[in-house]
């Protein structure tokens, strides 16, 4: 079976002189797709992962994983986003799953209790 390449779309970044842009990547995958978060999470940036969100509703199918091993920082806005993120892909049918959670992020998500509202992996 012949696989076809995925495809990348980047979401051009976020910016502002007071903001560290947010890079989103994210492609489909077999069976899922994967998004990637690059930068700060906040009330700057919220509005680029709610623009993601919309895309990927639209344009592919599956469960999502986000992968945050390359987010810098995330604050409760952030994690506001991340919830209303899961709402969207949840009213959709699918799945949100959380991966590469770097220890700062974790004791955000455990503070404000998003961590127990989805499923975490390595």
């Amino acid at each position: 079976m012949k696989l076809r390449p995925a495809v990348v779309i980047d979401l051009e970044p976020y910016r502002s002189a007071d903001v560290t842009p947010l890079v989103v990547r994210f492609r489909q995958e077999r069976g899922h797709v994967l998004v990637l978060l690059r930068g700060d999470l906040d009330l700057g940036t919220c509005p680029v992962l709610h623009e993601m969100i919309g895309r990927i509703l639209v344009s592919s199918r599956g469960s999502v994983v986000l992968d945050l091993s390359q987010l810098d920082f995330i604050d409760a806005t952030g994690v506001g986003a991340l919830v209303r993120a899961r709402s969207g892909l949840e009213a959709d049918g699918r799945v949100l799953t959380i991966r590469g959670l770097r220890p700062f992020a974790r004791r955000v998500f455990a503070l404000t209790g998003f961590v127990s509202q989805v499923p975490v992996g390595s």
